[in-house]
């Protein structure tokens, strides 16, 4: 077995978050053994949590999100003309070794809409991708909580 720094970054609050347990599960799973599969031994394997509202990006409709998750590898990314298929069933980047079957990404897209989220895929700079997925969840705040 592969092993990774695997790095957890989180806001300094965050509420609890109601999402399907199972299916994120299987989301952060697939991702997960993605970035095991393609990142050097003793790389880093990151996943950052952020608690967000209102998300900023290209589609104003899309400013429902609160929960916004984060996976990023340090692999050699995704070919740029590839980006675009990553989530169709049975993709695999012509470069992989052969094995495994090339759902995993489209059953992190079909677990993650089923949700009413949306998974984005980007290569970062320094080399790797990134996968980020935001979900619509209702929170419930903890400020107000105290320890009884």
């Amino acid at each position: 077995m592969v092993q990774h720094n695997v790095i957890v970054n989180k806001t300094g609050y965050l509420p609890l978050f109601k999402l399907d347990y199972g299916l994120t599960e299987q989301i952060l799973y697939n991702l997960f053994y993605n970035a095991s599969q393609y990142s050097p031994a003793g790389s880093d394997i990151t996943i950052s949590i952020d608690y967000n509202p209102t998300v900023d990006f290209d589609f104003p409709e899309q400013n429902r999100f609160s929960c916004v998750i984060t996976v990023e590898d340090s692999g050699p990314g995704f070919p740029e003309g590839d980006i675009d298929k990553a989530f169709g069933k049975f993709f695999r980047v012509d470069t992989t070794r052969t094995g495994g079957t090339g759902l995993g990404l489209s059953i992190v897209k079909g677990l993650t809409e089923s949700q009413n989220g949306v998974v984005m895929l980007q290569n970062k700079e320094q080399g790797g991708a990134k996968f980020k997925i935001y979900f619509p969840a209702e929170v419930m705040q903890l400020k107000g909580i105290s320890h009884e």
